[in-house]
């Protein structure tokens, strides 16, 4: 995979909330290899205690259905604190996500292609490129 260049003043974050621990290791390499830093979470509570003191991100990555609180309540804090920063929802069940989502959400049903998360982030990074006017626009390619 060739990595991404990145603006100055583009952000390089990601944060992602998956209850399984293989699925969260494989999108931490997944992104890593590309150039982005990623916050990673098991409990959607600690995630949201990191989300209520950070800055900068590109976006929340978050399973729907965990415990003890829904993705959709994440995203919905997120969303409150970084107005503006999308949101991709992973979920088997696209049929029990609708009623969770809001306008904007990125729905990226399970299981999924890691080049089909690459290329919905790099499309937000290009998108954030041209809002900033800095750096070049996302190269990357997806795994074969």
């Amino acid at each position: 995979m060739t990595p991404i260049s990145l603006g100055a003043n583009v952000a390089r974050r990601i944060i992602f909330v998956e209850n399984d621990p293989l699925v969260l290791e494989f999108l931490n390499d997944l992104v890593s290899d590309v150039g982005y830093d990623c916050l990673l979470f098991t409990n959607p509570l600690d995630a949201l205690e990191a989300i209520r003191h950070s800055q900068g991100e590109l976006a929340l990555v978050t399973d729907l259905f965990m415990h003890p609180m829904l993705g959709s309540d994440l995203a919905a804090e997120f969303r409150r604190l970084h107005p503006g920063q999308p949101v991709i929802i992973m979920t088997a069940s696209v049929e029990r996500v609708l009623p969770h989502i809001a306008e904007g959400d990125i729905v990226l049903r399970k299981p999924f292609w890691g080049r089909d998360l690459l290329s919905i982030i790099t499309e937000l990074h290009a998108r954030e490129c041209q809002l900033f006017g800095e750096g070049k626009l996302p190269v990357a390619k997806p795994p074969a």
